[in-house]
C-alpha cells in the first residue's frame, strides 16, 4: 500500500521537477516527504485514506523569539490538484518572505 503512495506522489511531482522524492514511512498507512529551503521546512504527508496535507515550519525563530512558527498548508483528496495547491502555498509563502527581505528586511511585508 506504501508503494503505491509513493508512486502516486513521485508521479505528481517527477513530472514537473524531474526528480523522485524520498520518503519516511510514518506507519503503515501514512509517509511523509521533506522540502527544505533556506528558511522553512514543507512537511507533505499522504495517507492510504487517500488524503494529502502540507505542513510548514520555520528552520529558525524570528528575532526576539525563542520558537519557530509554523503553519498548515493546503490539504485534500489524494489527487494532482492538491498536491498543484500545496506546491502554490509552498512557492507563494517563499515569494512574500522573499519580497518581505528585499522591502525592509522583514519577515512578511503586512508585518507592522
Amino acid at each position: 500500500m506504501l508503494e503505491n503512495l509513493k508512486k502516486t506522489l513521485n508521479g505528481f511531482y517527477k513530472g514537473k521537477f524531474g526528480q523522485e522524492l524520498v520518503f519516511e514511512e510514518i506507519d503503515t498507512q501514512t509517509i511523509r516527504t521533506t522540502l527544505f529551503t533556506e528558511n522553512n521546512r514543507y512537511a507533505i504527508t499522504a495517507r492510504a485514506n487517500r488524503y494529502l496535507g502540507c505542513t510548514s515550519s520555520a528552520r529558525k525563530p524570528r528575532i526576539g523569539e525563542t520558537w519557530t512558527r509554523g503553519s498548515d498548508l493546503a490539504d485534500g483528496d489524494l489527487t494532482q490538484e492538491t498536491f498543484d495547491k500545496i506546491m502554490h502555498d509552498i512557492v507563494s509563502n517563499e515569494v512574500i518572505e522573499s519580497i518581505g527581505a528585499f522591502v525592509g528586511g522583514r519577515s512578511h511585508p503586512l508585518e507592522e
